[in-house]
């Protein structure tokens, strides 16, 4: 008989829809639940070509979910943390039934406040499922904590298609290094991209310059600045062509749960360049080998890491690159596939 799981997701980004995808393809049936598209990533999902079966969550109440949910039968329900109640409620359900996991990306964090949430989320959501599935290290701190035993956790929830982006690398190219900074992600203040554009501002740039791909809150405001190129929103289908001129990486974050296009852009052959916050940085880079690791809001620290990276010679930071490239390779889509597999064929 078929193998079938269910994905009760929140908002879908390409390289989650690439794993539910490379997982259809195993004859096991994928159902996919998904809230409307966020006009800050206003992602063009092709549905059509792929062997998942998708459904609006806002066209079913929580007693037409459950329904359709037992109708479809699953063995194993993955669950993308607990914003939605009736996702949790419901999971609580069927356990007793059908295996249900929680993909969650909370880092362990310090203070009276993170440690209430964590009580909560131990007494309220953690029993609602029997695995948790996450994107690295950090992730997995926050689990254990929450109640998960370590054999009930698995990593590298979060993930891409390595080979892929290896294939657009535009950093071993003949010729001289791209002289390119590059931000990818949302136009918000917990993004950095306020110290991004003023440390810009204030280094020797010697003929470098910032590309900066997204949307959001402060695009209306953007810094306009001499070597700052604002490109909007980045389609996953052009984002291949954008990221093949090369250059080096950075995400400056104020707070970053994980980061997985910090993934994609090592992935990419690309130096790195992000703060200790973005949870990411634990698998994807380390510092002085292929990139650098800053502090948070903190212009001084990224204007330094800006200027090394300046004067580096084009050799040395190729070779950062293919350190990015050989630490992306760690984790990957065929290793998502084969977690997701033994959650469907394991015996409940």
């Amino acid at each position: 008989m078929k193998k079938r799981i269910v994905f009760l997701y929140t908002e879908l980004a390409e390289y989650i829809k690439a794993c539910m995808d490379e997982l259809a393809k195993e004859d096991i049936e994928v159902h996919v639940f998904y809230y409307p598209i966020n006009p800050e990533a206003p992602f063009n999902f092709d549905f059509e070509s792929s062997g998942c079966e998708f459904y609006l969550r806002t066209e079913f109440t929580r007693s037409e979910l459950l329904n359709k949910i037992k109708n479809i039968n699953p063995q194993a329900i993955v669950c993308s943390g607990w914003i939605d109640k009736d996702y949790v409620s419901i999971c609580r359900e069927l356990r007793p039934q059908i295996r249900t996991i929680v993909a969650l990306d909370n880092q362990l964090e310090g203070g009276l406040k993170p440690r209430l949430a964590r009580e909560r989320a131990k007494r309220l959501f953690k029993p609602a499922f029997d695995y948790a599935w996450v994107p690295g290290i950090p992730q997995v701190r926050y689990a254990e904590k929450i109640g998960f035993r370590p054999d009930e956790i698995q990593t590298g929830f979060y993930t891409v298609d390595v080979e892929k982006w290896s294939r657009v690398n535009g950093n071993n190219l003949n010729g001289d290094f791209p002289k390119r900074f590059v931000f990818v992600g949302r136009y918000m203040e917990f993004k950095g991209v306020l110290e991004l554009w003023e440390a810009f501002s204030q280094i020797d740039t010697k003929g470098w310059e910032l590309y900066c791909a997204g949307n959001g809150d402060l695009y209306p405001t953007r810094r306009i600045y001499k070597g700052i190129h604002h490109v909007g929103f980045v389609q996953p289908i052009d984002l291949g062509k954008f990221v093949a001129q090369g250059g080096v990486f950075i995400l400056p974050s104020h707070k970053e749960p994980w980061g997985v296009v910090v993934h994609e852009f090592a992935a990419a052959g690309y130096p790195i360049i992000c703060t200790e916050n973005v949870g990411a940085a634990s698998a994807f880079l380390k510092d002085g080998i292929n990139g650098y690791l800053i502090k948070s809001n903190d212009i001084s620290e990224l204007k330094k890491a800006m200027s090394k990276i300046i004067r580096m010679t084009d050799e040395d930071l190729r070779v950062m690159g293919r350190e990015s490239e050989r630490f992306a390779r760690q984790v990957d889509i065929d290793g998502w596939v084969k977690v997701a597999i033994n959650y469907v064929k394991e015996i409940k």
